[in-house]
């Protein structure tokens, strides 16, 4: 389970963190806990990286080696960073990626990929090498306002979805294009397919 706690303090089964956001304010810290599946006990808990300002996460995904991918926003001095922190079974932080994405899915071949709401006014996916974090590819659609992601995921296959909405007149993935049918500042919502090496199916 991933979250945030904006308390001075909270207690997650015998551990209690102190929120460790430097902003003030009751500002959020990013949490991570790990249950038995079998009984909802706690196995383990982390909390924000010390020092960082506000945080925040927004999915996990797990792959076939127990290990635990989050996908949130980190900012240390104002600097908000989407960012994916890759943790072991029993919670050791493996990497981090600056620059990664909200949402998070991984595949059978134990690759990652996430979605992230919106950069450069545009949404965002990226493949990585699930054990080094390394960036295997990046496809970023092109519109000309607000579009943000929403969810990813990934089939027995490999393949990717990537869900989200756009104002844009139009938006273009790969050969592409929808066309908005709304009006004003409605919201049309795009679900595109990857296969594994990033080509719009």
């Amino acid at each position: 389970v991933v979250g945030s706690y904006s308390a001075a303090s909270v207690t997650i089964g015998t551990t209690t963190f102190t929120n460790p956001c430097t902003m003030g304010g009751g500002c959020p810290s990013m949490l991570v806990v790990k249950y038995d599946g079998a009984n909802g006990a706690v196995l383990w808990a982390k909390s924000s990286f010390s020092g960082i300002g506000t945080s925040y996460c927004y999915s996990v995904a797990t792959d076939a080696s127990n290990n635990i991918y989050v996908g949130g926003d980190f900012s240390k001095n104002g600097n908000t960073r989407n960012s994916i922190v890759k943790y072991n079974s029993i919670g050791d932080t493996l990497w981090t990626q600056a620059n990664g994405g909200w949402f998070v899915t991984t595949d059978a071949s134990g690759n990652l990929y996430s979605g992230y709401d919106h950069v450069a006014l545009n949404g965002l996916v990226k493949k990585y090498n699930g054990t080094t974090g390394a960036v295997l590819w990046t496809s970023t659609p092109t519109g000309n306002v607000d579009n943000a992601g929403v969810s990813t995921t990934t089939d027995g296959a490999g393949n990717v979805y990537y869900f989200g909405t756009f104002k844009s007149t139009s938006i273009t993935f790969g050969t592409f294009t929808l066309t908005h049918a709304g009006t004003g500042s409605d919201n049309d919502f795009f679900i595109v397919k990857y296969d594994n090496t990033g080509i719009v199916l």
